[in-house]
C-alpha cells in the first residue's frame, strides 16, 4: 500500500474508534500493509503533523482523544504537489506542527493533499506550497473552486493572498551585514530563479536595491545548476578563488552552499565573508561559524492559520510578509581590521 492509503486508512480507523489508545507497533503495520518502515513512518508523521496522534519518547505513538473531541468549525487543505520534499524539510515540518495545533485549536482539520485533481470544493479554504509547480490553469482552478478562499506560501502571485517569510528584507540584511564589514565587491550565489514567482527572487531583489543606493557595491551573481548542486557549488567557489580576486564577501541562498565554499577557501592563504540565508543547527560548528539569516517557523505558522480562519470566515485577508533577522557569527570579517 502507498503512504496516502495507509495513512487514510489509520485516519478512518481513529475517527471510527477501531483504534484507541496507542497505535498498533511499526512491525504490526509492516505485516498488516505489506509496506516498508519508510512508507509506515511517513503516514504515521502526517497524523502527526495534524494532531490526530503524537508520540511518546520510549512509550509509543498515541491518539490524541482531546483533538478529536474537540467541535470542528471546518476542513482547511494544505495542498503540495511535491509532499515528500516538503516534509523532508525541517522548516515547514516545524511551521505544519505549529500550524496544525493553531488551527486545531480554531477548530479546523487539516488535510495534507498531493493530487492536485483531488476535488477541493468540500475545503473551507486552502493553503498551496510550490506554487511554481503547478500548472496556471490548475491554480486558477483550484482558486475558482474555493472563490478565492486560497493563500500561497512562500511564492507571490497577482490575485492571490500570501503568506511568505521576508526574503527581500533577508537580502538587504545580508547587504547591510557585508557592507558594515567594508565590503564592496560581492558574489552572491543563486538558485532557481528561473522558476515564476518564487521567493527567490524577492531574496534577490533585496540585496540588489541595496546596491541601487549603494553605487559603491557591486554584486556578482552565480547560479546554481538545479541537476548536480553539490559539484556546482564546488566549481563555484573554485572560480571565485581564481578568476575573482576582487570579491571579498559571499551571500548563498542557501546555507547548504555555504560549507563547499568554505573548503575551497580553507587551504588557500585567500579570506573570504560568507553570509548563508537559512539557519541551520550546523551553521555554530562550520569553520568559521556561518552567520545566517533565520527564518521564524512558528511566526509563518500562526500568520497561516489567522489567514486561513479569516478566509474560511469570508473576511477579506491581506497578504503576510514575517520578519526574519540576521544571526551574527564569525564568518564575516572586518576588511579594515584584515588589512591591519
Amino acid at each position: 500500500m502507498t503512504e496516502k492509503e495507509i495513512y487514510t486508512t489509520l485516519w478512518k480507523d481513529i475517527h471510527d474508534g477501531r483504534i484507541t489508545g496507542m497505535l498498533p507497533s511499526i512491525s504490526m503495520m509492516k505485516s498488516r500493509f505489506r509496506t516498508s518502515h519508510n512508507t509506515i513512518h511517513l503516514a504515521v508523521n502526517r497524523l502527526k503533523m495534524q494532531g490526530v496522534v503524537y508520540g511518546r519518547q520510549g512509550k509509543g505513538v498515541f491518539v490524541n482523544e482531546n483533538a478529536l473531541s474537540l467541535k470542528k468549525t471546518g476542513k482547511a487543505a494544505l495542498i503540495m504537489p511535491s509532499l515528500q520534499q516538503f516534509l523532508m524539510n525541517p522548516f515547514y515540518v516545524n511551521m505544519l506542527i505549529v500550524l496544525k495545533d493553531a488551527l486545531t485549536k480554531a477548530g479546523y482539520d487539516i488535510s495534507l493533499i498531493s493530487d492536485l485533481k483531488e476535488d477541493i470544493k468540500e475545503y473551507s479554504a486552502a493553503i498551496i506550497t510550490n506554487a511554481n509547480l503547478i500548472p496556471e490553469e490548475t491554480l486558477l482552478s483550484m482558486n475558482y473552486a474555493l472563490s478565492g478562499r486560497i493563500c500561497l506560501l512562500n511564492h507571490k502571485k497577482d490575485g492571490f493572498i500570501s503568506v511568505s517569510n521576508d526574503n527581500f528584507q533577508g537580502g538587504r540584511l545580508a547587504a547591510e551585514r557585508l557592507y558594515q564589514a567594508g565590503h564592496r565587491n560581492i558574489g552572491v550565489v543563486t538558485c532557481y530563479l528561473d522558476l515564476p514567482y518564487n521567493f527567490f527572487y524577492d531574496r534577490f531583489e533585496g540585496i540588489k536595491s541595496f546596491a541601487r543606493r549603494h553605487r559603491d557595491f557591486h554584486i556578482t551573481e552565480f547560479q546554481v545548476s538545479d541537476t548536480s548542486p553539490a559539484i556546482n557549488v564546488s566549481d563555484i567557489g573554485k572560480s571565485l578563488l581564481t578568476d575573482y580576486p576582487e570579491i571579498t564577501g559571499i551571500f548563498t541562498f542557501k546555507t547548504s552552499y555555504a560549507p563547499e565554499i568554505q573548503q575551497v577557501f580553507k587551504h588557500s592563504d585567500r579570506k573570504i565573508s560568507i553570509v548563508g540565508y537559512g539557519e541551520s543547527p550546523y551553521a555554530p560548528f562550520l569553520d568559521p561559524p556561518l552567520t545566517t539569516v533565520k527564518e521564524d517557523p512558528a511566526a509563518l505558522g500562526e500568520a497561516l492559520c489567522r489567514t486561513v480562519c479569516s478566509l474560511a470566515a469570508g473576511k477579506q485577508s491581506g497578504s503576510i510578509d514575517i520578519p526574519v533577522e540576521l544571526i551574527e557569527r564569525e564568518s564575516v570579517f572586518d576588511i579594515a581590521n584584515n588589512e591591519n
